[in-house]
C-alpha cells in the first residue's frame, strides 16, 4: 500500500505527463483523472506551484544535471523540486525520501541514485528569487507580453503571477454565478 505522500507525488507526475504528452488541462486532470479526489487540494497546489515556477525549477535542475534525464525522471525531479521550494509544510528530507522510494518502485528504478543525488543538492539550494520576468516567465508568455505591455507592467504582472492565489474558485459550464452571488 502506498502512503499519501507517494500518492500525491504520483498524481502530480501523472497530471504533468498528461499535460505534456496529451495536452490535457490541469483542471481536467483534477476533475476526471485524479484517482483519489480527497487529494485534490494537495495535488493541485503541487501542480500549480510547478507550473507557476517551472522555468525557475528547470534552471535550478540544470545546475545539477549535466545530461537531460528521461522524461519520466525529469517530471519526477520537477515535481519533487516544486515540493522542496514551494510546499513549505513538507520537510526536505521527506520529499527526497518519497521521491527516491517512488522511483525505486517504478520501471526507472536504476535512476534512484541519480534522483537522490540531484534532489539532495536541490534541497540544499536556496529558494531562488524570481523577480526578473526574463528568468521567471515562460518564454512564450514573455515574448507575447513584450509585444503588448510596457516593461514595468510586465515586471508587476510577473510578480503577481508568481504569488500563490489567496483564494481561488471555479465556475463550471451551466453553473455560472449571478452577480448577486459574487
Amino acid at each position: 500500500m502506498r502512503n499519501t505522500a507517494t500518492e500525491i507525488l504520483s498524481a502530480a507526475i501523472d497530471g504533468l505527463t498528461l499535460f505534456e504528452e496529451k495536452g490535457m488541462a490541469v483542471d481536467d486532470f483534477l476533475d476526471f483523472r485524479l484517482s483519489r479526489p480527497e487529494l485534490r487540494r494537495s495535488v493541485s497546489h503541487l501542480l500549480f506551484s510547478l507550473f507557476r515556477h517551472r522555468k525557475t525549477l528547470e534552471t535550478v535542475l540544470k545546475t545539477y544535471v549535466t545530461k537531460p534525464p528521461a522524461p519520466a525522471v525529469q517530471r519526477l525531479l520537477l515535481a519533487a523540486s516544486a515540493q522542496l521550494f514551494y510546499c513549505d509544510r513538507i520537510a526536505g528530507a521527506s520529499v527526497v525520501n518519497v521521491a527516491v522510494d517512488f522511483v525505486k518502485s517504478s520501471p526507472r528504478k536504476n535512476a534512484a541514485g541519480f534522483v537522490n543525488a540531484v534532489l539532495r543538492r536541490v534541497a540544499a539550494h536556496p529558494i531562488p528569487a524570481e523577480s526578473d520576468p526574463e528568468t521567471a516567465l515562460p518564454d512564450g508568455v514573455l515574448q507575447r507580453w513584450k509585444k503588448i505591455f510596457p516593461e514595468e507592467l510586465i515586471r508587476s504582472m510577473a510578480e503577481a503571477l508568481l504569488q500563490p492565489a489567496e483564494n481561488t474558485f471555479r465556475c463550471r459550464s451551466g453553473m455560472e454565478l449571478s452577480e448577486s452571488e459574487c
